[in-house]
């Protein structure tokens, strides 16, 4: 009887998606986090993450890196 096979995963609506996007997305929290503290498994985070179109944590890391280090080797003139 207490046999959960079969079951559905839980259905989230798009706004609780898009605002667990957001957490990380604009305010650079980590999506382990995140989903923590929401409650749902951090592949599902992720997942959501892909789908709209947010760079991994590697690649966000690699992207700042690459734009905080292009000005030193590409000085603006003014």
């Amino acid at each position: 009887m207490g046999n959960k096979k079969g079951n559905a995963p839980p259905r989230y609506d798009e706004k609780f998606k898009e605002g667990a996007v957001r957490l990380v997305t604009e305010q650079g929290r980590p999506s382990r986090e995140v989903a923590s503290e929401l409650g749902i498994c951090v592949d599902t985070l992720r997942s959501w993450l892909k789908a709209a179109g947010a760079p991994s944590p590697g690649q966000a890391d690699r992207q700042n890196r690459e734009a905080e280090s292009f000005p030193r080797y590409y000085p603006i003139s003014s």
